[in-house]
């Protein structure tokens, strides 16, 4: 049977492991690397509009305001045609600065012609839907204009039509993942006629 050890031994004893305790420990090594932050492409994604273009845009309006006070009368058509075969016509006229008149032609297919399908006159402009909205030349260019404040997305084409006379004939942003009957948020493609004084 094994002695325990005797009295006198206990506080060397003890005096061996609170040395030990009090070591210094090894390093535990680096710390560990925190991990990188998560990549957000919004920011960089967006794209201004392109400067030309937009000079494009403010040279056109000074057309336009130049021109403004001679033009007593105008309209505008705005053709919309879907690879179904359908087609439609909105007619806008616009008299003293203020629009008059609209009106909706469509065309089930192509072998058919146009039928007048409304008129508005008065208090009923704007009223029916599915035709380009009612807008004078000034109201118009005033909504080119804020599309240059958008910055475009990566999958955004933004396209700006001058006709011959230096006005505005298209400003629109298009989808460009959708191949047929792209939406387009802005001006719709005009076909404008003017009427000087």
């Amino acid at each position: 049977m094994a002695s325990l050890p005797s009295l006198t031994a206990l506080p060397c004893l003890a005096a061996l492991l609170l040395s030990a305790c009090a070591q210094p420990m090894a390093p535990a090594g680096p710390a560990p690397v925190a991990p990188p932050p998560a990549f957000n492409p919004t920011p960089a994604a967006l794209r201004p509009i392109d400067t030309q273009v937009v000079q494009r845009l403010k040279t056109s309006l000074a057309t336009w305001q130049a021109l403004r006070d001679s033009v007593s009368a105008y309209h505008y058509q705005v053709v919309f045609e879907s690879y179904t075969g359908f087609r439609s016509v909105t007619t806008v006229q616009v008299r003293g600065h203020q629009v008059v008149e609209r009106r909706l032609q469509t065309q089930a297919g192509r072998a058919s012609g146009l039928t007048l399908q409304w008129v508005e006159t008065g208090a009923e402009l704007g009223r029916h839907p599915g035709a380009a909205a009612p807008m004078t030349l000034d109201q118009l260019y005033d909504l080119a204009m804020a599309l240059l404040e958008a910055p475009l997305k990566p999958h955004e084409q933004f396209s700006l039509g001058i006709d011959s006379k230096g006005l505005l004939q298209h400003c629109y942003i298009a989808d460009r993942r959708i191949a047929d009957d792209a939406p387009k948020a802005g001006v719709p493609r005009l076909e404008l006629e003017l009427n000087p004084t």
